[in-house]
């Protein structure tokens, strides 16, 4: 592996467990959280919520930097921007902790929280790919 991958590799988990803290601290300090939720705005090491935003932004961050060696489309060989490769990975990751959202007991915040997490899970992986290929660079090259 190339020292120009593995830094694309570390960049993109450092920004992952970075993003995954600046979400939590984001929920943790929203005011108008119901009451059924406020258990899980806390920072503990038992806390289920803390940590699967956690984890699931920085494997965002990791994803979005093994991702960085496709350059163009597997099926119609167009060029595809970081912009539009990070923001496919990040919404992919991000579904699975927007799918948590969904099962709250009041329907609307649920639905809202699906696609707040979502969306900033495209824009987040977007804002990372961005930046790590600003500084590594993608393609095959990242592999030789």
């Amino acid at each position: 592996m190339s020292q120009i991958f593995t830094k694309r590799i570390l960049l993109g988990t450092g920004l992952g467990l970075l993003f995954g803290l600046l979400c939590f601290a984001g929920f943790s300090t929203n005011p108008n959280i119901p009451a059924e939720l406020a258990q899980w705005q806390k920072w503990s090491w038992s806390n289920a919520m803390m940590w699967s935003t956690i984890i699931n932004r920085l494997t965002l961050g990791i994803v979005v930097a093994l991702a960085g060696t496709i350059t163009r489309s597997l099926f119609f060989n167009f060029k595809i921007s970081p912009i539009i490769r990070g923001a496919k990975m990040g919404m992919l990751i991000s579904l699975p902790l927007a799918l948590g959202a969904l099962m709250g007991t009041d329907a609307d915040l649920a639905h809202k929280s699906f696609w707040i997490v979502f969306i900033a899970g495209g824009v987040i992986g977007m804002i990372i790919d961005l930046i790590i290929t600003k500084l590594t660079g993608d393609g095959k090259e990242l592999l030789s």
